[in-house]
């Protein structure tokens, strides 16, 4: 009996040490590669060369990857309604979410990328946005839709993470320097319930 519990318990040990060791071993999933649920088409190349330039943007990779029922879709389109990007948000009944990313060509999509991800990244946390309007953490546009200061910090930060070292802009990036952080952002996020039959959409402007 006590033989057991011994063994028990050097077996439990060296599974935890195991366990900590091969954590610590592992790289981070989104270091250089596009987490498997997000589809980012024609973007592909400027978001892993966001990812390299960008821990804030990897960390939100990291949480969108980390979220299997979240699918985002990227696309790249030359009107906009208003705005420089949007985002619809297809909430279903089983609680998955999928959020149709369009950017518009020639804006400056490190910036515009960090926006959009932390409005998906809201709705999967469940941010109540009219209490943040409330607690003036953001405020509502016409037509019901929503901006939060924390989607405009995140997009200036990873913006000014990503800023290259020697000056150069990325090719398909507008703006430079503080023109680039002093642009004027516009976004807004709707969200609505699924029902039985399908998802409803929910749309994001910025």
């Amino acid at each position: 009996m006590v033989a057991r519990r011994s063994c028990a318990g050097l077996l439990f040990f060296v599974c935890v040490i195991s366990s900590v060791a091969s954590a610590e071993q592992q790289p981070e999933r989104c270091a250089a590669a596009i987490p498997a649920n997000v589809s980012a088409g024609a973007l592909a190349p400027d978001m892993i060369a966001l990812l390299q330039r960008s821990g804030t943007f990897r960390a939100q990779c990291e949480r969108l990857a980390q979220t299997p029922g979240v699918r985002v879709k990227i696309d790249i389109t030359c009107v906009l309604d208003s705005g420089r990007a949007q985002t619809a948000i297809h909430r279903f009944p089983s609680g998955a979410i999928r959020a149709d990313v369009v950017v518009l060509f020639g804006e400056n999509y490190r910036e515009l990328l960090a926006h959009e991800f932390e409005h998906i990244i809201e709705q999967i946390e469940g941010v109540d946005l009219r209490h943040e309007v409330a607690e003036g953490r953001a405020w509502q546009l016409s037509g019901g839709a929503f901006e939060t200061e924390r989607a405009q910090a995140i997009g200036l930060q990873v913006l000014h993470e990503a800023e290259p070292q020697d000056g150069q802009q990325w090719k398909r990036s507008s703006g430079t320097g503080a023109s680039a952080h002093a642009a004027a952002t516009r976004s807004v996020t709707r969200r609505s319930a699924a029902s039985s039959a399908g998802a409803s959409p929910a749309s994001a402007r910025r």
